[in-house]
């Protein structure tokens, strides 16, 4: 019963798989946009510029451009962060432009060895 259970489980989540989004695969360099918790785990000031050409022989070329920002303030004990995004298709069909504020507290527990962050 537990292998069939597992089975069904494996089956339904490849079914329901979906392609990743072209302007997310891109950025793994670029840590706001992969994922805001990232704000401020460094305690240095962290600049990030990403542009992406993909397709350039094809009619629908994809471009995209991301820049971020963010940094540890240890006053308050969070992370700060500024995010920009922008990408569209050469025929015009596509366009998004995307600014995202990031504040992130760090929560520390046991001394100092575990640290929880969470993003807004």
């Amino acid at each position: 019963m537990k292998k069939i259970i597992i089975t069904l489980i494996a089956i339904l989540s490849v079914s329901i798989g979906y392609s990743q989004d072209a302007s997310f695969s891109q950025y793994n360099n670029s840590r706001l946009n992969t994922n805001p918790a990232f704000t401020g785990t460094d305690s240095t000031l962290v600049i990030s510029a990403n542009y992406r050409l993909q397709w350039p022989n094809m009619s629908a070329t994809y471009q995209a451009v991301n820049c971020s920002v963010d940094k540890y303030i240890r006053i308050i004990r969070a992370g700060l962060g500024l995010n920009y995004f922008y990408g569209s298709e050469a025929n015009g069909t596509y366009t998004k432009s995307r600014i995202d504020f990031n504040f992130a507290p760090h929560f520390e527990l046991f001394k100092h060895k575990l640290v929880l962050i969470s993003a807004f």
